[in-house]
C-alpha cells in the first residue's frame, strides 16, 4: 500500500476506485504518525526499488546508502506497515495492560 500511496497526489485520489481510495486514505492517516524525515525515508524506500517485500538485503542496502542504522530502517518500515493495517481496519491495535505495544519512537 505504501508504494501505491506515494505514487498518487492527494488531488488524484478522487479518481481512484473505492478500495484504492480507502487504501490511500489509510496510508495518509498512518503517515501523520511519522516525522517528515521518516515519511521521506519511507517514500524513498518504496519508490526506489527497495520496497515491496521486507527483504533483509534491501533494507541493509537502503540503510547503508542513507547513513542510518539497519535496525532504525526496520523499525520505521515495520511500524509503517503496522500503522497502515490498523488504519485500514484490517487488524485491531494490540494492547497490553491497556497500553499500546507500538512506541512513538522510531
Amino acid at each position: 500500500m505504501w508504494r501505491f500511496y506515494f505514487r498518487f497526489a492527494p488531488s488524484d485520489v478522487r479518481r481512484l476506485s473505492e478500495p484504492s481510495r480507502l487504501n490511500w486514505e489509510a496510508c495518509d492517516r498512518a503517515a501523520c504518525k511519522f516525522t517528515e524525515k521518516q515519511v521521506e525515508l519511507l517514500k524513498q524506500y518504496y519508490l526506489t526499488g527497495y520496497g515491496g517485500y521486507e527483504d533483509m538485503q534491501a533494507v541493509k542496502d537502503f540503510a547503508e546508502q542513507n547513513g542510518i542504522k539497519q535496525s532504525d530502517a526496520w523499525d520505521v518500515i515495520k511500524r509503517a506497515n503496522y500503522e497502515v493495517i490498523i488504519e485500514r481496519g484490517l487488524m485491531d491495535r494490540k494492547e497490553t495492560d491497556g497500553k499500546e505495544v507500538v512506541s512513538d519512537d522510531p
